[in-house]
């Protein structure tokens, strides 16, 4: 790698962090690319050597919020592994931690972009609806099923459960991206992991 390739990549990241930071903060439609630039340090025509517009960089932050959610799951192969040594009840708050690891700043910052543009932009609200509803109550289904087969609970309603499961998960995590002291709204996630888990091993 040439040092003005390094360059050029240290300058975009650099304009991802700031866009990040100041969309989180003010929203995306109260940001100028003005703005952006001058809180890189650069002039304003240098950010579209790196983005075509600032629409690509919101898009470049779904993107990442995106894949580190997807990657803080185990695949289904390494759930059965967790599953041959750790209880329902353990697992789902090995779930709850893991994401949790998974966070950092950068996806706090990237979580309140994404609920605060749902309701105006048309691509945030797909990915809330699919990020935060759809993807992970498909996990949770064939969670649930893969400990079914393995004797760990009761046969149930798998899709009903995994709904009702990340339903208040993820009103959960979007009281955790709102708050200031995030360790009570940790402590109701551990505490929705058992209570589910109890629920589902009931009447074996």
């Amino acid at each position: 790698m040439t040092t003005r390739t390094r360059r050029g990549q240290q300058t975009k990241e650099a304009i991802f962090q700031a866009a990040l930071e100041l969309f989180s903060q003010r929203g995306y439609d109260a940001v100028s690319i003005r703005e952006i630039a001058g809180a890189v340090g650069i002039k304003e025509s240098s950010i579209y050597n790196h983005y075509a517009s600032k629409e690509e960089i919101l898009e470049q932050i779904f993107q990442f919020f995106v894949a580190r959610v997807q990657s803080a799951r185990p695949s289904q192969a390494e759930a059965r592994e967790l599953l041959s040594y750790l209880s329902p009840e353990e697992f789902l708050k090995y779930l709850v931690m893991q994401v949790g690891k998974q966070l950092g700043e950068d996806m706090d910052k990237a979580a309140r972009v994404i609920y605060g543009e749902k309701y105006r932009n048309a691509r945030a609200k797909e990915l809330y609806i699919e990020t935060v509803f759809r993807e992970p109550a498909g996990y949770y289904v064939h969670v649930f099923a893969l400990m079914a087969e393995l004797g760990l609970i009761r046969p149930v309603d798998f899709e009903l459960y995994a709904e009702q499961y990340n339903y208040v998960l993820a009103a959960l995590t979007e009281e955790y991206a709102l708050a200031d002291d995030v360790a009570p709204i940790v402590k109701k996630m551990l505490r929705n992991a058992d209570f589910f888990a109890r629920l589902l091993q009931s009447e074996q």
